[in-house]
């Protein structure tokens, strides 16, 4: 293995919704845009991205002004375009997040096996990186190098 190696990442996922599917492809679009890997802050903007004139997920479960708790399966009503959205802190946004998971539906049985993401992992930053993925190793300081680490004379 060389440092002009390149540091190579690929996932599989099984039984995903396709709206996420549909998520991770615009993702992907924005993060080629700005010559990026796929990152985290891709798929976020993502989710908040509406070019297909759908409501956003943000949009649908996003706390508003003078409303109750949403509706566990459908967030809340977007029926008054002058609702108004709050502002929300970082714990907050935490329990929205974890509004939008639906609740278990009665009556529909589970995938085979449920949801998994397989991946493969290459390249001089291939244990920075599963250590990324799986959790750090207590026994190494091991880190990936970051985009300002490579200069032209270490590519």
């Amino acid at each position: 293995m060389t440092d002009n190696e390149p540091n190579e990442v690929v996932v599989t996922l099984r039984h995903v919704d396709p709206r996420l599917v549909a998520a991770l492809c615009r993702a992907a679009e924005l993060a080629a845009e700005h010559g990026h890997w796929l990152g985290r802050e891709h798929l976020i903007a993502a989710l908040t991205d509406n070019t297909r004139g759908e409501q956003t997920l943000f949009e649908k479960w996003w706390p508003r002004h003078g409303t109750e708790q949403p509706d566990p399966y459908n967030g809340y009503p977007n029926d008054d375009p002058a609702t108004q959205f709050r502002p929300i802190t970082a714990p907050e946004l935490h329990t929205v997040a974890q509004q939008m998971i639906p609740p278990t539906a009665p009556n529909v049985a589970p995938t085979a096996g449920g949801p998994t993401v397989d991946y493969t992992v290459s390249g001089p930053d291939g244990p920075a990186y599963r250590a990324l993925i799986e959790g750090p190793d207590p026994t190494t300081i091991d880190r990936p190098r970051r985009y300002a680490d490579y200069r032209p004379d270490n590519n």
